[in-house]
């Protein structure tokens, strides 16, 4: 979050305090776009059980100089 200077070809991640459902964690369903507007980027989405840990890989580098949003849908859901 608010992360700054960050490499155009970063994959951000995010870990989750629970164990998560991985068939609910998909492309539809965990995405990044520019934060002024625009469409989500295209990506692949990963889901790593053993650390908790979405990673977001988009499938072209991100543009210099924008601010990305990344949005976890509310049907992402715990395995308990």
């Amino acid at each position: 979050d608010g992360a700054t200077g960050q490499a155009l070809a970063v994959s951000p991640t995010a870990t989750f305090s629970r164990a998560m459902n991985a068939a609910t964690i998909t492309s539809s369903s965990v995405t990044i776009r520019p934060a002024a507007g625009g469409a989500n980027l295209s990506s692949v989405v990963t889901y790593d059980a053993t650390n908790r840990r979405v990673t977001i890989n988009p499938n072209a580098n991100l543009a210099a100089g924008t601010d990305y949003t990344v949005q976890i849908a509310g049907s992402v859901t715990t395995t308990d």
